[in-house]
């Protein structure tokens, strides 16, 4: 074990050396891709494989039915450095610069994006806790209508419709856009808090550091900063302790709090060692990955497992021959264990995929995929829509970052992004096809204002621009 301990270490230099040098850069802020990637390779391949040397983890080994070999053990660590290294180089290559601000831009996003936004969720809402209430009811009877699929690992609804079970998931974009139109206040946060315990009570944790994030970063974004001050920081001590609680009972302390729980507590904290549970267990999963791939499955996938993302959006229910997974698969990873529940991380999918290549262009894929958001941010003027999607999608790339496949990306587009784009087509319908709605005329007020604040240059241009553009 001489040679792993050193690649531990090597790993504490490799990534303290890239963090040294992002923070240095000029575009490093906490809503930069790399911020959210080093936030989850730290945890899960710097500091947790320390951890597990020293606790000596063993609980996913027995459970999952594998025994990795020490050369898998090390290609683990040097497979997640790769990808660290790939991503961090092309997505300080893509997202290069600091994110600029336009001046006044919140207060014109606010102007406009009011009536929408009521509009949005008297809509969106209901369906969304309608969802999260049946959720509520089916883990405290255990009657969950998700099934595994014992052959092929995937997990699966047998009765419910997947759009309507996933549709809580808009309440995380609709949460923080309330909190970033009523300026922060502390009133802004009740809907969040509404929702933190809402979802705490499904026991996903996932959605509540998104939402979490997101309001983080339309904060900083608001008030021009790079990093978190006191108040975004406390909301972060508050989502870590948030996420640990839930870890410790799947949310049946939070449920007992309203209605009678009866669900069978499958993960107990006092019979585990610090972080040996599976959501921060990317390195076992990792390791299952190279000892089934291409070791006893005899092959890669070779990205095949991409075409999913065409079929995912077929309810069942209209496809009964819908295939569990991917259309084509090349292997089934149960046939080497019981690998339930696994997210193998951008590294890990990258390696079934296609091994050494597949980490390197997995990690660039991502990178070039969350980079060109800021990109875009920093290139351009922020606009309403673009500013709303940022904020959520960057806010969800750590979780993006942990599954490690473009599907967990795709398959959430509907509900984190969707609702901002529904803002943005009634924005548009009722500022250009009705002029005098007082939606039209605060949008007017709020451009001119924007005006006044420019250069003469700048004000000429924008006037122009104005006079052109039709109300």
């Amino acid at each position: 074990m001489v040679v792993y301990d050193i690649l531990l270490v090597t790993g504490v230099l490799l990534f303290s050396g890239i963090s040294w040098l992002y923070l240095r850069h000029p575009a490093a802020s906490f809503y930069h891709p790399l911020t959210m990637y080093l936030a989850m390779h730290g945890i899960v391949f710097t500091i947790r494989p320390i951890l597990s040397r020293i606790f000596d983890y063993q609980a996913l080994y027995i459970s999952t039915q594998f025994e990795p070999s020490l050369a898998d053990k090390i290609t683990v660590l040097v497979a997640a450095n790769l990808a660290l290294v790939v991503f961090a180089a092309v997505s300080l290559w893509i997202a290069s610069r600091p994110v600029t601000y336009p001046k006044n831009i919140g207060d014109i996003h606010r102007e406009h994006l009011w009536v929408p936004f009521l509009v949005v969720a008297a809509l969106v809402a209901p369906i969304a806790l309608y969802s999260a209430v049946t959720e509520w009811i089916e883990v405290a009877t255990d009657a969950s209508t998700m099934t595994v699929d014992r052959y092929t690992g995937v997990n699966y609804n047998t009765a419910n419709n997947g759009w309507l079970t996933s549709s809580q998931l808009a309440l995380v974009p609709l949460v923080s856009i309330f909190a970033w139109l009523t300026r922060f206040r502390w009133y802004s946060f009740i809907p969040f808090a509404l929702f933190f315990i809402m979802r705490a009570g499904t026991g996903g944790r996932g959605p509540i550091i998104i939402a979490t994030a997101a309001i983080i970063i339309l904060f900083l974004l608001d008030r021009r900063r790079q990093w978190p001050e006191w108040r975004s920081a406390m909301l972060i001590v508050l989502a870590a302790f948030a996420f640990n609680a839930i870890v410790a009972d799947r949310g049946k302390a939070v449920r007992e709090m309203f209605i009678e729980d009866d669900a069978y507590e499958a993960v107990r904290a006092d019979e585990t060692k610090p972080f040996e549970h599976m959501d921060f267990a990317n390195l076992e999963y990792f390791e299952f990955a190279v000892y089934a791939v291409p070791q006893r499955s005899g092959t890669h996938d070779y990205f095949l497992h991409n075409l999913q993302i065409f079929t995912e959006p077929i309810p069942r229910i209209w496809w009964n021959e819908k295939p569990l997974g991917p259309p084509i698969a090349m292997y089934d990873l149960p046939d080497y264990g019981r690998p339930y529940g696994f997210t193998y991380s951008i590294a890990g999918i990258g390696w079934l995929a296609w091994g050494w290549p597949g980490v390197a262009i997995q990690a660039a894929i991502f990178a070039l995929l969350f980079s060109w958001f800021h990109r875009r941010m920093a290139n351009r003027p922020a606009s309403p829509v673009f500013t709303l999607v940022f904020a959520v999608m960057i806010a969800s790339a750590v979780v993006s970052f942990r599954d490690g496949t473009l599907l967990t990306v795709v398959r959430v587009l509907p509900f984190y992004i969707g609702p901002v784009f529904c803002m943005w087509a009634l924005t548009f319908v009722l500022a250009h096809r009705f002029p005098s709605s007082p939606l039209a005329m605060r949008r007017a007020r709020a451009e001119a204002a924007q005006v006044r604040h420019n250069s003469p240059a700048e004000r000429r241009k924008s006037l122009a621009a104005l006079a052109a553009a039709p109300r």
